[in-house]
């Protein structure tokens, strides 16, 4: 079972359960007689038990045990990878798996043989244990999406304050870029003056920009970091072709989301003096969908299991829970597929 911060509680509270259920279904079911005697004015009461009805309660408790905790691992597993209708059948055919082992041992035991316990009777306490497994299972389900959930707003909210803190830093660049733009003369370092100006357009992307917004805002900001990071490198040393296709470009994005990818294929797919060429494609043909593809030459080793890597992989489990995939392949060249459903069901925030 998982593990849990109160695992010696919930394990004695476990024990508790069984042996008062225990004790009350052999006390209360295997009552064969009362006998009432007067000994010297004094009333005795005698229990008298029937010992093949004792043996099939405590034959039926061994098989409740086993279906109880078979029943709630089953679900417990089986909804942690989101498989209900396996969860589901997999809980009736434990079931009645456990129902037809109890007629077999009754049929085929000596000890169990003879009459007894009514069949139905038997069928009743497995069934209540069945469902006291189930409603035991589905309460630890609640509590662990919970607890979860409660985790993940904690973390974006953490991301949120380390968002603003680090807002004012970005500020005090853009105004800084703004008044050195004014002491450019754009007509003697026009290039010196682009790029102070596609920088500033960058940081007040970053600053200004809340989020959702659309995949156009989005693209365009992937174009200007493009143009910034080409003023790095000698004319046609590094070719960027950014196609984009299909119309439905008001879709939702989170800020930002593709630029980790486009800066990995500059960092680790360009080298100085050596030709190089980033591919990049952004597919709106779908109204639901965003479809990004990026490939560049594998100049530089890329480290798979990076802190970059990881960190936007956690961003992407945190702002697309169960709606987007994330393939990289680093075999002939290193090309990123990331698809985001953009369905206001899918995108949960």
């Amino acid at each position: 079972m998982p593990k849990t911060p109160f695992l010696g509680l919930e394990i004695l509270l476990h024990g508790l359960f069984w042996v008062l259920t225990a004790w009350l279904i052999l006390s209360s079911f295997s009552i064969e007689s009362i006998e009432y005697t007067v000994e010297n004015g004094v009333e005795h009461v005698q229990v008298i038990r029937n010992p093949a009805v004792v043996h099939q309660l405590m034959a039926t408790l061994v098989l409740s045990i086993c279906l109880f905790y078979s029943n709630a691992y089953s679900l417990l597993r089986n909804y942690q990878s989101e498989k209900i209708t396996t969860m589901v059948i997999l809980s009736v055919l434990l079931f009645l798996s456990a129902l037809l082992l109890q007629s077999i041992f009754v049929r085929m035991s000596p000890v169990l043989k003879g009459p007894g316990l009514q069949a139905k009777m038997q069928w009743a306490i497995m069934g209540f244990y069945f469902f006291v497994s189930t409603g035991y299972a589905l309460g630890r389900i609640t509590w662990k999406s919970t607890i979860r959930h409660k985790s993940i707003l904690l973390e974006k909210k953490q991301m949120e304050l380390n968002a603003l803190r680090h807002q004012l830093q970005p500020h005090f660049l853009f105004n800084a870029l703004n008044n050195l733009l004014a002491l450019v003369d754009q007509k003697q370092n026009p290039k010196l003056a682009d790029a102070i100006d596609q920088l500033s357009l960058l940081l007040r992307h970053v600053v200004d920009t809340r989020a959702p917004i659309a995949v156009s805002k989005e693209i365009e900001f992937v174009r200007n970091y493009i143009q910034v990071q080409q003023l790095r490198y000698a004319e046609q040393e590094v070719t960027v072709q950014l196609e984009v296709l299909g119309t439905f470009d008001q879709q939702p994005v989170e800020p930002g989301i593709f630029i980790p990818f486009v800066e990995n294929a500059f960092k680790h797919g360009t080298e100085p003096e050596a030709f190089s060429r980033i591919s990049m494609q952004f597919d709106l043909r779908n109204r639901d969908k965003i479809l990004f593809r990026i490939s560049n030459p594998i100049r530089q080793a890329v480290n798979t299991g990076g802190t970059g890597l990881k960190a936007v992989i956690r961003r992407l489990e945190l702002l697309y829970p169960g709606s987007h995939t994330l393939s990289i392949d680093g075999s002939s060249e290193y090309l990123v597929t990331l698809t985001l459903s953009t369905h206001e069901g899918d995108h949960r925030r």
